[in-house]
C-alpha cells in the first residue's frame, strides 16, 4: 500500500509540475486560477530575453540550467500561495494573489533586477541573463486568460522597446492589432520578438 500511495504522489507531482523546472505546469496554473477567491491578483508573463540566442551559442544543457535557475528565481522571489508556472520554452507567467497593478509592477522590476545579478555558470563561465516582463491586473471574477493575453501584449511592447523592463498593460498602447511582423500562435502565448 506504502508502494502505491507514494506512485500515485509521484505521479501527481509530475502532472502538476514541470519536469525540468520544477515549477506549475499550465494545466495546474489554470486549476489554480479557477479557485481564486473575491480578490484582486495580478498576471506577470515573464520570457528570457534573446533566449533562442542564447542556447544555440551556450548550448541545450547552458539553456536547461538558465530555465531552471530562471523559474527558481521567480519562485523563491514569490509568496508561497502566488503561483508560478511554466507555459512553455522560456515562457513564464506568475499569478501575484491579493496584489494591486502598482504592487505587481514593483514585483516584476524586482524579478528583473534579481535575474540580471544573478548570471548562470556554465563550465566556470558566467554568463548573464536579463528577462522582459508584462503586467496585467485580474479583477475579482476576472477571466484570467484576458489577463494572460493582456500581459503577453505588455510584454511584447517590453521586447519591442528594448528589452529587460517591466510593462503594464495599457489599453491605449497595448490594444488593437499586433504589427504585421507579429505572430500570435493560439493556444499559446508564444512571444513575438525573442
Amino acid at each position: 500500500m506504502q508502494e502505491i500511495h507514494e506512485l500515485a504522489a509521484r505521479l501527481e507531482h509530475e502532472v502538476y509540475h514541470d519536469l525540468l523546472t520544477g515549477v506549475c505546469t499550465r494545466s495546474r496554473f489554470h486549476e489554480c486560477a479557477a479557485e481564486l477567491g473575491d480578490e484582486c491578483s495580478v498576471v506577470i508573463v515573464a520570457d528570457i530575453d534573446h533566449f533562442k540566442s542564447f542556447n544555440d551559442r551556450y548550448g541545450h544543457h547552458a539553456g536547461d540550467l538558465a530555465l531552471r535557475q530562471f523559474a527558481a528565481i521567480l519562485a523563491e522571489n514569490c509568496r508561497s500561495d502566488d503561483i508560478v508556472a511554466r507555459f512553455g520554452g522560456e515562457e513564464f507567467v506568475v499569478l501575484l494573489r491579493d496584489t494591486n497593478l502598482s504592487d505587481g509592477l514593483v514585483a516584476a522590476e524586482r524579478l528583473g533586477r534579481r535575474i540580471r545579478h544573478k548570471p548562470v555558470f556554465v563550465d566556470q563561465q558566467a554568463l548573464s541573463l536579463t528577462a522582459s516582463f508584462g503586467v496585467a491586473i485580474l479583477p475579482p471574477g476576472g477571466n484570467v486568460e484576458v489577463a494572460i493575453q493582456q500581459a503577453d501584449r505588455a510584454l511584447y511592447n517590453a521586447k519591442h522597446e528594448g528589452r529587460d523592463r517591466a510593462y503594464v498593460y495599457d489599453p491605449a498602447r497595448d490594444s488593437g492589432p499586433l504589427p504585421t511582423n507579429a505572430t500570435v500562435e493560439p493556444e499559446s502565448i508564444n512571444n513575438h520578438v525573442s
